[in-house]
């Protein structure tokens, strides 16, 4: 496995669903694409406001 040498953000290939939490949870895929998942906080507008914990 080769050591990350740079790397680039792309405002074009992000991803923003809006929603209020934290994202602790983060993998670089095989598809060179990285993955993210919201652990906790108060969900995404026009839900009912709870507080949560996925425990993922």
């Amino acid at each position: 496995m080769g050591k990350i040498s740079a790397i680039k953000r792309l405002d074009e290939t992000i991803l923003r669903l809006g929603g209020n939490g934290d994202n602790w949870h983060m993998s670089w895929a095989n598809d060179d694409n990285q993955y993210v998942s919201m652990c906790d906080g108060r969900g995404w507008p026009g839900m009912p406001e709870a507080e949560y914990n996925s425990r993922a």
